[in-house]
């Protein structure tokens, strides 16, 4: 589960370039069967230009899963949920495991 707080940074020897991609962002076509498509180009429409990087796991068509930082996981889905109904597509989040 996504907590909405920010967590602690682990404090390291050496900063990483890098952000660590914790997160997996998946688009739930199943839950919404027909209506993806149409909520997904609502949504795409809505869409400022710092969540652009979401598009892919927004495409109406040939949506897919997206790996991701814990902030750009938050901010998308606090962003998602201010949405009216009739933009909002269902997307799942997950917290990958480390290698």
């Amino acid at each position: 589960m996504l907590l909405l707080r920010r967590s602690r940074p682990a404090a390291s020897a050496e900063p990483t370039a890098e952000p660590e991609l914790s997160h997996t962002l998946v688009p739930l076509t199943d839950a919404m069967a027909r209506a993806w498509p149409v909520h997904a180009r609502r949504c795409l429409q809505r869409l400022p230009a710092r969540l652009r990087w979401a598009s892919p796991l927004l495409d109406p068509d040939h949506p897919r899963a997206l790996d991701c930082t814990h902030e750009q996981a938050r901010e998308l889905l606090l962003w998602l949920h201010h949405l009216p109904s009739y933009a909002h597509p269902i997307v799942g989040c997950h917290r990958r495991r480390p290698a």
